[in-house]
């Protein structure tokens, strides 16, 4: 689905990585659109131009320091049991 947005970070991933260290970024089609400092401010700018699902928004971090982070805004009620 973001394939092309994606393969331009990892094409890139030395120069983004060297100018906006600890930044989140988006990128839309092959394009970086703007670096924010916080994920709610890239995603907020993000969805403000475009339709969910469009474009990625990704923080850059030295690929030596990279861990695997995911953000979901998923919530359950305090009643829900989990298996």
């Amino acid at each position: 689905m973001l394939d092309k947005e994606y393969l331009y970070y990892k094409n890139n991933i030395d120069k983004l990585n060297t100018d906006y260290t600890n930044r989140f970024i988006i990128i839309k089609d092959e394009t970086l659109i703007g670096d924010y400092e916080t994920i709610e401010e890239a995603m907020a700018a993000g969805l403000s131009k475009f339709e969910p699902g469009t474009f990625l928004v990704k923080q850059c971090i030295p690929e030596d320091d990279q861990i695997m982070r995911f953000y979901s805004r998923v919530s359950f009620p305090p009643d829900v049991k989990y298996i």
